[in-house]
């Protein structure tokens, strides 16, 4: 009889932890894929080492993280609607925003501190010739320019990328050309 009960509760105990989860505790452990803006406490310190090294002297504005896991945010703790820790995860990237020579800069590093890229804004005056030529003559010439223009310069490999956001209608795209020859290299959709 004994042995009819363990197994039934070794049947019982496996079945419960099949993995199968509630709806609420998908939802919590998705990545939320944009940014969140955190205190300069909560990012790692090969991550502010490496943004010292790189901008010693440039004013902070705003750091972010993502993706996030989170509901209701204790530090970074992902917990569900009870208080019950369902996660513990530090996001994979941090952005760091600061503002030099009157302009916005966002600098993209790893959890580990590596700068991935940075974005600058950019009028449409310091767009290269080549970039407003293929723009002026491209398939989206009639949509209108929303927003900042950006230089994103990536570093590994080191390759400079404008981007220029686009609106005709309710459709919204972010048009990214390459600096070396002006071509237009991917078009993303933004949802309504």
């Amino acid at each position: 009889m004994k042995k009819i009960m363990l197994y039934s509760m070794l049947l019982f105990a496996i079945a419960g932890s099949s993995g199968a989860q509630t709806k609420e505790e998908k939802t919590l452990k998705e990545p939320r894929t944009h940014q969140k803006k955190i205190k300069k406490e909560h990012v790692p310190k090969e991550v502010t080492d490496e943004f010292l090294l790189i901008y010693p002297n440039e004013p902070l504005v705003q750091w972010y993280a993502y993706p996030y896991y989170w509901d209701f945010e204790i530090g970074e703790l992902a917990v569900d609607s009870s208080g019950y820790i369902i996660e513990y995860e530090f996001p994979e990237f941090y952005e760091v925003e600061i503002l030099k020579e009157n302009k916005k800069h966002r600098s993209l590093f790893s959890r580990a501190g590596k700068l991935i890229h940075t974005r600058t804004t950019v009028s449409k005056e310091e767009l290269p010739k080549i970039i407003q030529d293929a723009f002026n003559s491209g398939p989206y010439k009639d949509w209108n320019v929303v927003e900042e223009r950006e230089l994103i310069q990536f570093t590994e490999p080191s390759i400079r990328v404008y981007s220029i956001r686009v609106k005709k209608g309710k459709q919204k795209h972010v048009l990214y050309y390459a600096e070396k020859n002006g071509q237009l290299i991917q078009v993303k959709k933004i949802k309504n």
